[in-house]
């Protein structure tokens, strides 16, 4: 594909706004806190390796693989013969996955549910990469093209708001500073494949068979109440529902304050979805 026929698909209309703010608001934000999430988060990165099972000789896709911490992860997996390739919206987080990726894996800047991914892979998973399609079923159609015949896809996505109390409580916190209703269950973000029925529905109209879903809780352990403050309003639905509001430097400090004061969260709840072409 050429440089502006990859261009123009990638500009299709919600793919700009997700591409965009992976490179310079959530990409950086995500980097400058990598550290914190990634020891947040590591639980999940075992859980998703777990239940992919990648196996020796197989080709895999990571998909939104970020700044690719667990590249290294399936390449070990798929060893000897195998190969791994990253794919991420972001040319920010793909910068930082070039200087650790090691040698043999390939990382491709793509828009998962427009562009071509290569392959055909064996694997295609992802941890938290799937959640920001505007059009999840055109999304996974695409994606599931990428898949040899009776390859599998295997991805971790949040489970619902209440679920999950180190986003839930800074929210609540941020919406009694700068307002705001509840979270669009249907806007691409963190909690758009938090209800089971819809994971079901999107894969099934997506032509995947097979589908298996369990929900599990994990301990998640952003470091102290501080810490886990600064970071509820970078990330997740609170730090969103802060830039959506443009709230000023004043109001951010105040409501970081008052999470801070709160216990941290000491635990979160994914889904882990397995499925097949």
């Amino acid at each position: 594909m050429s440089d502006a026929v990859g261009q123009a698909r990638r500009d299709l209309p919600g793919n700009a706004a997700q591409r965009d703010a992976w490179n310079d608001i959530m990409g950086p934000r995500w980097l400058t806190n990598e550290a914190l999430l990634e020891a947040s988060l590591a639980p999940v990165a075992d859980l998703l390796l777990a239940e992919a099972a990648p196996r020796p000789g197989e080709a895999v896709l990571e998909l939104g693989c970020g700044a690719g911490t667990l590249l290294a992860r399936f390449q070990d997996a798929v060893a000897p013969g195998g190969t791994v390739t990253g794919v991420d919206i972001s040319a920010t987080m793909l910068a930082a996955a070039r200087a650790r990726a090691p040698a043999g894996v390939r990382l491709l800047e793509a828009d998962a549910a427009t562009d071509a991914l290569g392959g055909p892979y064996d694997l295609i998973a992802s941890r938290f990469g799937v959640m920001f399609f505007a059009d999840p079923v055109a999304a996974f159609s695409a994606v599931r093209t990428a898949l040899r015949g009776g390859g599998r896809l295997c991805f971790a996505a949040w489970g619902p708001l209440a679920d999950n109390p180190q986003w839930a409580r800074p929210l609540a916190i941020v919406r009694r500073h700068v307002g705001g209703g509840p979270v669009d269950p249907d806007a691409p973000g963190p909690l758009a494949l938090a209800d089971t029925g819809k994971i079901h529905r999107i894969l099934a109209g997506a032509g995947f068979a097979r589908v298996a879903l369990r929900t599990v809780r994990f301990a998640f352990n952003p470091g102290d109440a501080a810490a886990a403050a600064r970071l509820a309003v970078t990330m997740g639905p609170a730090g969103a529902r802060l830039r959506e509001a443009e709230a000023s430097r004043e109001t951010i400090e105040a409501v970081r304050a008052e999470i801070a004061r709160e216990q941290a969260a000491t635990h979160g709840t994914i889904h882990l979805v397995t499925a097949r072409d």
